[in-house]
């Protein structure tokens, strides 16, 4: 605004303004304070949703702490299906892949990993569900089924416990030459807490000695058959 102007040609200066961009101000302050509402109202509503779900956690944990698996079972079917927007989902889905596992039922457990794979937010958390999902399929001797749970091209900071389990896969599958390189390079990307070094040498150890006993045996048969194709002495 013009500073020269006389105080009445300011003051109409100011009501043409406001009458070209009142309603704008007004249609923006109203805007401004319902999305505030909103926004309190969302964090409110996610904080009601969070208490909910500890709530429900805490008597599905106590359920299965006490033995009393049919309130655990349905306590936590509700979590995973209810609150799919809190980290209790995921939390239920592990703890009821792990009963079924203590109850001999790997198939169920299966089922609960492959929801939290399938539905978590998280990346870590849907890393954890994909390994424990491949460590459970091979403990039912399903390593093919294992390698293509663990066939993912970035597991990030858990390259070196994929390539372990790939390991033990494919030493699985009697192949253990795949299962070395895999091992060694599980040790070569170690991250403290991920893998177990020294559990890692002994299963190297372990190929080492394996390989260089079938060498050795390969080697004994290649010379027992190269001396029984040699021509006998004349006598």
């Amino acid at each position: 605004m013009d500073e020269f102007l006389s105080e009445k040609e300011q003051i109409a200066q100011i009501r043409q303004w406001w009458g070209e961009n009142g309603m704008y101000i007004i249609a923006g302050l109203v805007v401004g304070i319902a999305g505030l509402v909103g926004w309190n109202q969302w964090q409110q509503y996610r904080e009601t949703r969070a208490g909910e779900g500890s709530e429900a956690y805490t008597a599905m944990s106590e359920a299965l702490e006490n033995a009393t698996a049919a309130t655990a079972l349905e306590v936590g079917a509700r979590l995973i299906s209810e609150y799919q927007d809190t980290p209790y989902a995921d939390l239920a889905g592990f703890a009821l892949a792990k009963y079924h596992v203590g109850q001999s039922e790997a198939e169920l457990a299966a089922g609960y990993l492959s929801g939290v794979l399938e539905n978590t937010r998280d990346e870590e958390i849907r890393h954890i569900a994909r390994l424990r999902l491949a460590r459970l399929q091979m403990e039912q001797a399903e390593y093919a089924t294992a390698l293509q749970t663990l066939a993912i091209p970035d597991p990030g900071r858990f390259a070196a416990r994929y390539h372990e389990l790939r390991g033990d896969a494919h030493f699985g599958l009697v192949d253990q030459a795949t299962a070395r390189d895999e091992y060694r390079q599980a040790l070569g990307l170690f991250e403290q807490g991920v893998v177990n070094t020294q559990l890692l040498q002994m299963k190297l150890d372990s190929l080492a000695e394996e390989l260089s006993e079938e060498s050795s045996e390969v080697s004994s048969e290649e010379s027992s058959e190269e001396s029984s194709e040699a021509p006998g002495e004349d006598p």
